[in-house]
């Protein structure tokens, strides 16, 4: 008997989890996760300001002049293609959704692997700025904690075969018996501090992540003074040209020289 696509799909949503902040442990537990982090392509956000004030002035004048940009909108602008919210990723994003689904589907009900979404618009925002989520779909995968990113293909063939091959039991506290020795050792010191201790060193590195967001943002900050600097002068130079007579000089080589002379 052919079941219809329409209840196939029903099925799939009906198995699909969505984590946020609150649930993440709960589901995850135990698990070895497949996650695709996402802004749903029927909630898409407004248009980035600077970027649609960029393409306009790019479009009618041929330069840009007079614009100025927060630190985020100049480096959405520099790296446009690989925006949050460019329509390559919406395009991305819609085509894989019912293979993710499927995928979803697929693993519903297992006590050790997790496919799962999470929408970064909504509930999920807190998780995706957590894990360092930049870009949309992104997709992560491994032990709960430890989320590694995933560079493979995004057919239903390629998520299905790199599911099959790693969603299984990876090497963490809970499965340490599968590290190797360096991790081992790396477990059984962080295990052997007090929780105090362990809570101190864990905010060393998270300040080094801070830190380097930061220091990327005061960089994007140069680069976007020194961008309005480097358009004023080009906007000058071009001034100083038109001035010289340039229109000019072209006006009178097209119309050529005068018929007829007053030279004896």
């Amino acid at each position: 008997m052919k079941i219809p696509l329409v209840l196939l799909g029903l099925a799939a949503t009906a198995n699909a989890i969505e984590l946020t902040k609150e649930n993440y442990d709960e589901k995850t537990a135990g698990k070895t996760v497949f996650i695709k982090f996402l802004a749903p392509c029927n909630n898409p956000p407004p248009p980035t300001p600077c970027v649609t004030t960029t393409a306009t002035a790019a479009t009618v004048h041929g330069h840009h002049s007079n614009l100025t940009f927060d630190g985020m909108c100049f480096s959405r602008l520099i790296t446009l293609p690989s925006s949050p919210y460019s329509a390559t990723r919406y395009l991305q994003g819609t085509k894989m959704k019912p293979d993710w689904d499927k995928l979803m589907n697929d693993f519903a009900g297992s006590a050790t692997q997790l496919v799962a979404d999470v929408d970064c618009t909504t509930e999920g925002k807190e998780l995706c700025e957590q894990v360092g989520v930049r870009g949309y779909p992104t997709i992560k995968w491994g032990d709960p904690s430890d989320l590694q990113d995933y560079q493979g293909g995004r057919s239903y063939d390629d998520l299905k075969k790199f599911a099959d091959e790693n969603l299984k039991p990876v090497c963490s506290p809970k499965n340490i018996d599968l590290c190797d020795d360096v991790k081992k050792a790396d477990i059984l010191k962080f295990q052997a501090m007090s929780e105090a201790d362990l809570d101190a060193l864990i905010k060393v590195e998270e300040k080094k992540l801070e830190d380097a967001e930061t220091e990327f943002k005061d960089e994007v900050a140069k680069l976007q003074a020194r961008y309005q600097e480097l358009s004023t002068e080009k906007d000058a130079k071009i001034e100083a040209v038109k001035g010289s007579g340039l229109g000019l000089m072209k006006s009178v080589k097209a119309a050529g020289k005068p018929t007829g002379s007053d030279e004896l």
